[in-house]
Formats: structure tokens, C-alpha cells, sequence
């Protein structure tokens, strides 16, 4: 909600909703939910979406159901429900996007039977929109807080314990337990113990929890001829986790991601990497990864500007692609055997490319060669089959990309 406020919490549960604008300090009607609640929480996401969770309904009925609302289209739609029902409970958001929800009461003994105090907490995470139970609260309690410390922890304290009817003085804090790894599709947060960087791990389906770990080491497999190590690591990542599907690695360092596969290095960096701090790949395993830095480095030449703005018509049929070639600094002449890759990363069209679709050998001829001459890499490119978009291009030598250039097409 970056533009307002979302009001949905009252006495006698319903489903009319507000927003309320602060520039007019106007209350709006806005889509309902899809049950009415009291004693809910509401959570703004990173992604300006906000999630309301559990609370009372109709009946006095503890809820586990859930629902996300949606500022962009004014409309709630029902995410996973909650392991178990809470209301009167904390939605905390953590550091990593992700929501804990902890504590609170699951019956409420009909209009006149005694409250149900819990201990139960649960992770919800965005990205696959699942509620994960986790570790329980030491304590049993309602009406709490919870508050995001500055060290990324919650300090739960206080509240209520309908069970004698007194309050709660204690609190506690999670931490959350390093590198679990729980079913869905979690985002693992991890620090290297040796170099201090930090590594995520991104999984899209985890069918049995684990646990997911870092170590790291100055010597590792041989990299190619002319490529060094960024921070003089190798990273070995290893999960007790069952999973499947992609995987995508995050590891703090400005280099490119390389993983040890089948007896070789591979560069699996992601297209858009790597930025100042960070370089991330999508892998399917997690065999050894590196953080590399080149010394080869490839220029993009005219007619593509190396500033990105190249537009060229999609039906001239053929787009010359060239780059030049430094080594340690130096512009050089001995261009290396090299391949060429084209991305897109950007489309008005849904056409497919990959990788995979338009790599070529500097030896294929007039495709892709050398041009001993003029000290150059030249592809020509056949626009006509790519369509409408923006596509980056990268010379590879030894698989690992050393330049990059964009350029789009109408």
C-alpha cells in the first residue's frame, strides 16, 4: 500500500472495506473480503500487497483462512489457509519478506465456553503463498506484541493467557533456526562462516524439510585459464531438504556465478547479473558454486551503442553484432575461441528465447568468426526469426561470459 491506508478490522465481523487516503483524509470503499473478521492482522508485503490472516468470524469462530488484498485492483483473494486457526494473534514481517505468525487463541468456546490460549506459530511465505508451522512459543498467549529488532529477531512479550485469566510477563525471542529449510518454496538466508558473505537460496518446491548449509574453501576444481576467484572462495552448498525444479543462488560478490557440473565449470549467471553487490544464478543442484572475475573483457561495437539504446527494425533481417577484446587492460588481437549467446529480457511479444537457442562457435563461418583484421567478434544476427523486444547479447570464452551488450528490436 504505498498511496493509503487499508481499513478492515471491526467490532461485528464484516466485509465491507476502506482505504483512506492521507492527501484527502477521505475513507474510500474498496473490494470485500471474502469472510468477514474481527481480532485479525493485517501485514503490508514488500510487494505493497497486504495480507490479513485468521481473527473471528461469524459465529464466534476462530479462523484459519487467509486472503490477500491487492491495492491495484481493490480486490482480496484467499491465499493458503493457516495450520491452525488464530485470532487475537501477531503478524510479524520478518527481514526476508517473509511473515510470522505467532501466538493467540484458536476456539473461542462458543458466545459463553473459555477461551483457547496458543503457543503455535507459523511462517507465511509470499512467494509461494503457504502458511509453514514452526517451533512453538514457549509460552501460550494472546493479545502480544512482536517487534522486528534491528539484528532481524522478534521479541514476542506480554499478552494474555485466557487459561487463568491473568496476564503473561514473559517474553522471548525467535531467531528462527539458521538454514531451515521448510516445505514450499522458501527463501533460505545463510552466512558463510568463513568470509561473512551472504548467500540466499531460493527453492521453488520443497516436498520434505531440511536443513540447508555454507561452507566454503580457498582451493577448490581448477578454474579456466585467465579467470581468478572473487574473494579467493569456493562455496559449497549442500540441504538434508527433499526438492525439485529450479533453484537460484544469490552469493554477496560482483563476479560471475560459475557451478562445478559434470566435471567442469558452468556459468549459470542469471541475465540482469551481476549488479554492484550480488550475482545470482538459477541452478537444479547444488554441487559447488564460484564467483569469478575475467580477465578477458569484451566491448560492444557500433551499430549497437554501448550504452543500451540501439533500436533496430525486427524485419531488416540481420543485426552485425561485434565486440572487442582486452586482456589485463589491453586491447589484443589474439581472440580466444568464444561463443555467443543471445537473451531476452524483455518482450512485447511471447516469443521464447534462451541460452540455449542461439549459442554458436567462433568457427562457424560467416555466422560467427573472428575477424583477424579488425581485431573483432562478429555475429550476424538474424533479427527476423526474434521479433519485437530487448535481447542481451554476450561473448563466452570457456563458457563464462566476459562482455555484454543490449540492443532492441520493433
Amino acid at each position: 500500500m504505498q498511496s493509503g491506508v487499508l481499513a478492515c478490522m471491526r467490532e461485528v465481523p464484516a466485509r465491507r472495506d476502506e482505504i483512506f487516503d492521507p492527501a484527502s483524509g477521505r475513507f474510500t470503499l474498496t473490494g470485500s473480503m471474502n469472510f468477514g473478521r474481527i481480532d485479525t492482522t493485517t501485514t503490508l508485503l514488500p510487494d505493497g500487497r497486504v495480507l490479513v490472516a485468521g481473527g473471528e468470524g461469524e459465529g464466534v469462530v476462530a479462523l484459519a483462512s487467509a486472503e490477500i488484498f491487492d491495492p491495484t485492483t481493490g480486490n482480496f483473494t484467499l491465499t493458503s489457509s493457516l495450520n491452525v486457526a488464530h485470532a487475537e494473534t501477531t503478524a510479524t514481517l520478518l527481514a526476508d519478506g517473509r511473515v510470522l505468525v505467532a501466538g493467540g487463541i484458536s476456539d473461542f468456546g462458543g458466545t459463553s465456553g473459555p477461551r483457547v490460549t496458543i503457543s503455535t506459530a507459523e511462517i507465511f511465505d509470499p512467494a509461494c503463498g503457504t502458511f509453514t508451522l514452526i517451533n512453538s512459543l514457549n509460552a501460550a498467549r494472546a493479545y502480544s506484541t512482536a517487534t522486528l529488532l534491528a539484528d532481524s529477531r522478534v521479541l514476542v512479550a506480554g499478552g494474555f493467557d485466557y487459561s487463568n485469566g491473568s496476564g503473561v510477563g514473559s517474553a522471548e525471542l525467535y531467531s528462527g533456526a539458521p538454514g531451515f529449510t521448510p516445505t514450499g518454496c522458501p527463501t533460505v538466508q545463510l552466512t558463510d562462516p568463513t568470509t561473512g558473505r551472504s548467500i540466499s537460496v531460493s527453492f521453488s518446491d520443497v516436498t520434505v524439510s531440511g536443513n540447508t548449509t555454507v561452507t566454503s574453501s580457498s582451493s577448490g576444481p581448477s578454474l579456466p585459464t585467465n579467470f581468478t576467484l572473487d574473494n579467493n572462495s569456493y562455496y559449497n552448498l549442500t540441504t538434508t531438504a527433499a526438492f525439485s525444479g529450479a533453484v537460484t543462488v544469490c552469493i554477496a560478490g560482483t563476479g560471475e556465478l560459475l557451478q562445478y557440473d559434470n566435471g567442469a565449470w558452468v556459468d549459470v549467471t542469471s541475465p540482469g547479473y551481476p549488479t554492484a553487490s550480488v550475482t545470482c544464478g538459477t541452478v537444479t543442484s547444488l554441487s559447488p558454486f564460484a564467483v569469478v572475475h575475467s580477465r578477458y573483457s569484451t566491448t560492444i561495437q557500433p551499430p549497437i551503442s554501448a550504452g543500451g539504446t540501439s533500436v533496430f527494425n525486427a524485419s531488416r533481417g540481420v543485426v552485425p553484432v561485434k565486440f572487442t577484446l582486452t586482456l589485463n587492460g589491453t586491447p589484443t588481437c589474439q581472440l580466444p575461441p568464444a561463443t555467443i549467446g543471445v537473451f531476452r529480457i524483455n518482450a512485447t511479444t511471447a516469443v521464447a528465447v534462451n541460452q540455449s537457442d542461439f549459442l554458436a562457435p567462433s568457427d562457424s563461418g560467416s555466422s560467427f568468426r573472428i575477424d583477424t583484421t579488425n581485431c573483432q567478434y562478429i555475429y550476424n544476427l538474424n533479427s527476423s526469426s526474434l521479433g519485437p523486444g530487448t535481447y542481451l547479447t554476450q561473448i563466452r570464452i570457456n563458457g563464462i561470459a566476459v562482455g555484454k551488450g543490449v540492443f532492441s528490436l520493433k
